[in-house]
């Protein structure tokens, strides 16, 4: 059954980011310790950003706050996957992949919040941004 909020081009990059860090083998097969710090990490704050996402799309009003919080937790994203790669754990290919994959997120969550801005700003009511965005 299809939801409201999995149509939103953002909340299907997040996902299929997410997805990509849970099959990869090269991900899965990294030393214990990594895997319980580094990539435990990765993937509850790729989730996180799905849970903001979701919050976003039925907030009434303030939406910027969890979009706010969403490209707040990108930095952290984009440094794990870096150290991940630097520690030769993921090869350049994957590296690259999951970089793109993030900077889409990060593109679209910033257009989105732009957006609610100046939405905001001009003082028009947060769910007819909803219906902008869809």
């Amino acid at each position: 059954m299809a939801t409201e909020y999995d149509h939103l081009p953002v909340y299907k990059a997040a996902y299929d980011l997410l997805q990509h860090v849970y099959r990869d083998k090269c991900i899965a097969s990294v030393p214990r310790d990594v895997k319980f710090t580094l990539v435990e990490t990765l993937k509850k704050d790729i989730l996180e950003i799905l849970v903001l996402i979701y919050k976003t799309h039925y907030a009434a009003v303030d939406k910027h706050i969890p979009l706010q919080q969403a490209r707040d937790l990108l930095p952290g994203v984009k440094a794990r996957l870096r150290i991940l790669f630097d520690l030769g754990h993921i090869n350049p290919k994957l590296f690259q992949s999951l970089a793109v994959e993030v900077e889409s997120v990060s593109k679209q969550l910033a257009a989105w919040h732009a957006k609610t801005l100046k939405r905001q700003r001009e003082g028009i009511r947060p769910e007819l941004l909803e219906e902008t965005l869809a």
